[in-house]
């Protein structure tokens, strides 16, 4: 359980970092995850994109904390199985991405899910 709690509390600041960069210079986001289609990212996205990881970041914190919640763990675990259909969409159906733009969530998403 404690590498798991570490694990979501690194997850957490990753994402904490992403929400930084969405809210301040979505132009970033555009760059780096987005990187096939960046003139689709625009600040609104930027921002709708920060405050849905601004709630995964809660939820990473809040399991890391209370990891024997079952409610708060599965609520977290949904979130990654969001997370990671909506990289996968973005990859595989709409092509926004690259697999350098989508590989860091997935690889967050796949550990935790595999854990």
């Amino acid at each position: 359980m404690k590498a798991l709690q570490g694990w979501l509390y690194f997850a957490g600041a990753l994402r904490l970092f992403a929400v930084t960069q969405s809210f301040t210079n979505p132009s970033i986001i555009a760059e780096r995850v987005y990187d096939l289609q960046p003139e689709l990212v625009h600040g609104m996205y930027g921002r709708l994109f920060g405050a849905w990881t601004s709630i995964t970041v809660l939820l990473c914190f809040l399991c890391a904390r209370n990891i024997h919640s079952r409610p708060i763990y599965q609520a977290t675990l949904g979130s990654f199985f969001v997370a990671l259909g909506h990289f996968a969409s973005e990859y595989f159906v709409f092509k926004t991405c690259s697999i350098a733009g989508a590989g860091s969530p997935f690889v967050v998403a796949s550990k935790i899910l595999l854990e």
